[in-house]
Formats: structure tokens, C-alpha cells, sequence
């Protein structure tokens, strides 16, 4: 079983404790370009200056099954998240995320907050719209242990780990002009790398995400065209020094009165694909959104499936 993890680790880019597996199944169906989105309950792990944009309360729920299919590997992604816009204050989050392997789990609890620069130093004129955010961030780690595995020295000390980090991150609006608006974003995660080995040190990767995005209000019938990228470099702390580079693209459009979504993407992982339908109920608007990430290095699977569900207050 070891031999098929590190060999899904390898697939998906992941060389160190914490790295994003791909939380939310908006984000993920978009190919994880979602840094100079960033408009939602996911925003906290793609940019934390993003949650500026909730003008309203929302929660979000999601689940992941990593690799459906492969034999003896079972994988799964949980995250849940609560924004609170509080107007000149700023806007809060908290959110918590899990990953849960065969014999490894992986708990983050972030706390966020982000506020408009803009509204901060109050400039007037032409200004684009610009916002910071921050998550501080608890990062805990165990590995479950079986008669022989507990008696094996690496787990002498304990077999988990905890460790505080944080997250920085920009986001930046343009003016809109008739067609629509483009925006950016930078996210810098676990910017100390702190050290989450059991025997050695063992540290999360750090990452830098550079993101851009363009949304057209109306496309013949859709509405609220987004194409976006990402760019992810990682910074992995190992004898070597490893460093990664990769690229995301995606792209989401809202048909029928903006109640269907539409989403394809893809990234170094493979093909993603999706779709998110909306329903208003009086004061709450309740979102459902599917991913499908189809891996091109690997057989004998049906991919990865995540779906997620949220509600704006």
C-alpha cells in the first residue's frame, strides 16, 4: 500500500506533508485556477483576500474521493468553512480541512481575515479595488498504527505532529469596463515551512500561487463567463531543495438565469470538469457543485469525485 500512495503523491505533485490535495469542488472542477477568483467558502485555501467579496454570511460543506477505483488505496478530502463580513471591520473565516488516507491523516484549521485596502487608507479616484487577507493556520498530523507498526523505532516518540503556520495573500479588481472585469491575486501558504516530521524533519512545502481572471457578463446565452489561470510554484525543503512549477487553467459560465454552471479546467493532475446548480430560498441561496478530476498518468480508475454544498445568508 505504500508502494500505491507514494506513487498517487508522485502523480499529484505532492512531495511534502500539506500539500493542497485540491479542497472544493468549484475550484477543482475550474482545474484549481481560482486565485484571482477566490469570490467564496473555498477562498480561504486559494487566496484569504478574497472573502472580501462575501457580502452576505456563507457556509460550505465538501467531500473528495481521491482516485475512486484503484484497489487497496483509499483516499478522501473533507473541508468545511464559514465566512462573516463585518463592514468596515473587515470580513472573518474560519474554516477546517481534512485528509484522510489509509494509514495517514492530515487536520488544518485556518482563522481568517482579510479587508479592503481600498476602504482602509479611503483613496479616492480611479483606484482599482484591492484587498489583503491572512489565515493563521494549526496544522496536525497522525499516523494510525497497527501491532506491528507500533513497535517500529520512527514512531518512538509519538506518531502525530502539530505545528502553527500562515497564509498571506492580495487580491485586485479592475475597474469594469462594458464587457466586464479582470482581476488578480497572490497567495504565499505556509510561509515558515514549519517542521512536521515524526523522526526527521519533515517540512510543509511552502507556495507561492499567482492567479489571473477575466469575467464577461454576457456571452451570447451565458452569463458570468470567468477564463482563469494559475501559476503555482513550490518550494520543498529537502536535501535536494526541490522546487515545482505548475499551471492551472479554467473556466466557468452560468446558463438559464444563473441557476446552472458549467465548468472544465485542467493542470498538471489531469482533466478537470463540473457543474453547480443554484436555487434561492427567500433569504438563502443554497449552491451544489460537482467535480470530476480525470488523472492521465493513471488506469484502473474513475477519478477523483468531489462535490460540495453552500449557502449564502
Amino acid at each position: 500500500m505504500l508502494i500505491n500512495l507514494s506513487a498517487l503523491f508522485a502523480l499529484s505533485d505532492s512531495y511534502a506533508v500539506f500539500k493542497d490535495p485540491g479542497f472544493g469542488a468549484r475550484p477543482m472542477a475550474m482545474g484549481g485556477a481560482f486565485t484571482a477568483v477566490a469570490d467564496d467558502s473555498n477562498a480561504p485555501l486559494y487566496n484569504p483576500a478574497g472573502i472580501t467579496q462575501a457580502g452576505n454570511p456563507q457556509i460550505g460543506l465538501s467531500y473528495a474521493k481521491l482516485f475512486s477505483g484503484l484497489e487497496n488505496v483509499d483516499l478522501s478530502l473533507q473541508y468545511f468553512s464559514a465566512l462573516y463580513p463585518y463592514g468596515e471591520i473587515g470580513s472573518f473565516g474560519i474554516s477546517w480541512t481534512d485528509f484522510s488516507a489509509n494509514y495517514h491523516r492530515e487536520n488544518t484549521v485556518n482563522i481568517t481575515y482579510a479587508r479592503s485596502i481600498e476602504r482602509l487608507f479611503r483613496f479616492k479616484g480611479n483606484w482599482p479595488e484591492i484587498s489583503f487577507g491572512a489565515n493563521a493556520k494549526y496544522l496536525s498530523h497522525s499516523y494510525i498504527l497497527d501491532d506491528y507498526s507500533r513497535n517500529d523505532p520512527v514512531f518512538a516518540s509519538g506518531s502525530s505532529k502539530s505545528n502553527f503556520t500562515a497564509d498571506l495573500g492580495l487580491w485586485a479588481k479592475l475597474k469594469a469596463n462594458k464587457f466586464g472585469v479582470a482581476s488578480a491575486g497572490i497567495a504565499v501558504k505556509n510561509i515558515t515551512q514549519p517542521d512536521m516530521g515524526i523522526l526527521t524533519e519533515d517540512n510543509a512545502a511552502a507556495e507561492t500561487r499567482v492567479g489571473a481572471a477575466y469575467k464577461i457578463r454576457k456571452l451570447g446565452s451565458m452569463k458570468n463567463l470567468i477564463i482563469a489561470s494559475d501559476l503555482v510554484y513550490r518550494n520543498i525543503v529537502t536535501e535536494q531543495r526541490e522546487k515545482n512549477i505548475s499551471l492551472s487553467l479554467g473556466a466557468e459560465a452560468w446558463f438559464l438565469n444563473e441557476m446552472l454552471a458549467a465548468r472544465l479546467g485542467g493542470n498538471s493532475g489531469g482533466l478537470t470538469c463540473g457543474f453547480g446548480v443554484k436555487k434561492n430560498f427567500g433569504d438563502y441561496d443554497i449552491i451544489f457543485d460537482y467535480a470530476l478530476l480525470w488523472p492521465l498518468q493513471l488506469i484502473s480508475t474513475t477519478g477523483s469525485h468531489r462535490v460540495s454544498l453552500s449557502c449564502g445568508f
